[in-house]
C-alpha cells in the first residue's frame, strides 16, 4: 500500500521547504500524501476530501486538526533504519479497496 501511495503522491504537487518534502496528489475525493523528513523519516498518507480541496501544510501535517472536510484515513510511519514502524487505519470501510483502484488507475495514465 505505501508503494502505491508514495506512486501517485509524488505525480502531483510538491512543498519543499526546511527539512521535510511534501508530495500530494488528489485522485476523485481521496488525497495520496508522501511526506519525507530529511533525516530518514517517511508518512504516508490517505485522506478523503469531502470539498474543493486546497493544499495547507499543517493540515498534511498535523492530520487530526484537518477539520470536517478533510478526512485522514490512512497513516504509517517508518524510519530508514526500519527499527520504526507505525500503521493507523483510521476508518473502517472498503475505502481501502477503493484507495488501492484509484491508485493503480492514476499510475496507469
Amino acid at each position: 500500500m505505501n508503494k502505491l501511495i508514495r506512486g501517485a503522491a509524488i505525480r502531483g504537487g510538491i512543498d519543499c521547504l526546511g527539512p521535510i518534502e511534501i508530495n500530494w496528489r488528489v485522485s476523485e475525493s481521496y488525497v495520496f500524501v508522501f511526506i519525507e523528513e530529511y533525516t530518514g523519516k517517511w508518512w504516508y498518507r490517505v485522506f478523503i476530501s469531502t470539498g474543493v480541496f486546497h493544499y495547507d501544510r499543517d493540515r498534511i501535517l498535523y492530520p487530526k486538526d484537518g477539520g470536517e472536510d478533510l478526512l485522514c484515513v490512512y497513516d504509517c510511519y517508518e524510519n530508514i533504519a526500519g527499527s520504526e514502524q507505525e500503521i493507523q487505519m483510521l476508518q473502517e470501510g472498503d475505502w481501502m479497496q477503493q484507495i488501492t483502484a484509484a491508485v493503480e488507475e492514476e499510475m496507469r495514465e
